[in-house]
């Protein structure tokens, strides 16, 4: 039986599979069995990850139908797997040699009995010209008990650096497949609830920015969808430890619908966030405000960012005016907690 198994989902990346995969082989700790779920792709993935097979006993190729997200191809990996430990890798990632090693021993020196899953921190790159654009790093106070923080963001960058003891998922369950774009932030959340987190503040994997990211592939209707959903799922841990933020979200999302042409939704939700907070004003203004259509809506938004820039760059608002249009355009951008 493996220590480790590492779950590789994939569609349509046979050019950078390559190189992922080599990444896991490269590593220095080798007690792993590396599983790549093929979620119905239709370029070359069989192709190469069979070499792959040919030459190394340790790796599994499955093929599934197409699921329309990472979700499914995850839970078919965690099914298949027999280690006792679960990492993940992004098949556009890959993992510097060091990162299994790592992570393994911290897992096993670790005297914390609650400890359910650690991470590391990455080099975010630019997969044109291997150029380093920004090295990601965890706050040191992001360990032990990070149950309202994760709730409030999704600060782990990916699921390419998280290792998990898989005994937990027999109680917390696997990952979510009615989402798409925010399944590993749920999981996350439904794992901090219960256990510890931690982290190895040093990069240890390559994290690519390029144009075929599932982040910039997935629309932003099912974005936003998907973040309704969440808070939904975990409405009332919202509502008992992040009260402010999950009105604040409703908010959020009830502009990012109007935004989006949906402006019956929209008011949907602005009635919801002005019934958990009678007190939020703003919501009262943008709910009006959404009756005059979403071009018209879209043309405020873009007038009071351009108000802001403006006021930004030659501070020409007095105080009392500034305070007050403030209150009345508080910045509307989708919410920073479901970007990734």
């Amino acid at each position: 039986m493996p220590e480790v198994s590492i779950i590789i989902p994939t569609y349509n990346r046979a050019n950078f599979l390559i190189q992922s995969i080599q990444s896991v082989l490269n590593q220095t700790f080798t007690d792993f069995e590396l599983i790549v779920v093929d979620d119905g792709s239709i370029d070359d993935t069989k192709k190469i990850v069979w070499k792959f097979v040919k030459k190394d006993k340790r790796i599994k190729y499955i093929y599934q139908e197409n699921s329309g997200g990472t979700a499914g191809p995850r839970n078919t990996g965690i099914k298949y797997s027999a280690g006792n430990y679960l990492a993940f890798l992004d098949s556009d990632d890959q993992w510097l040699p060091e990162k299994l090693e790592e992570q393994v021993s911290f897992l096993k020196k670790s005297k914390d009995e609650k400890l359910g899953f650690i991470g590391c921190g990455a080099l975010a790159i630019k997969k044109e010209n291997e150029e380093i654009i920004a090295k990601y790093e965890l706050p040191l106070s992001y360990r032990g008990n990070i149950f309202n923080k994760i709730l409030k963001k999704n600060f782990i960058l990916t699921p390419s650096g998280i290792i998990l003891k898989k005994e937990i998922l027999k109680t917390i369950g696997n990952f979510d497949e009615n989402f798409k774009m925010i399944t590993d932030w749920d999981l996350w959340i439904r794992i901090s609830k219960n256990y510890n987190f931690d982290f190895i503040n040093k990069p240890l994997f390559k994290y690519y920015v390029h144009r075929a990211n599932i982040t910039k592939t997935i629309s932003q209707k099912e974005t936003v969808k998907d973040f309704s959903g969440l808070l939904e799922k975990h409405k009332e841990d919202y509502l008992k430890y992040l009260k402010a933020d999950y009105v604040n979200n409703l908010r959020h999302l009830a502009n990012s619908y109007c935004k989006l042409g949906d402006v019956k939704l929209g008011r949907k939700y602005f009635i919801k966030t002005i019934k958990t907070n009678w007190l939020d004003y703003k919501s009262y203004f943008y709910f009006l405000l959404s009756f005059f259509g979403s071009k018209f809506y879209n043309f405020c938004i873009r007038i009071k960012r351009q108000i802001f820039r403006i006021q930004a760059k030659k501070g020409n608002l007095n105080e009392f005016s500034d305070n007050l249009f403030r209150m009345i355009f508080e910045p509307e951008d989708d919410p920073e907690t479901y970007k990734h």
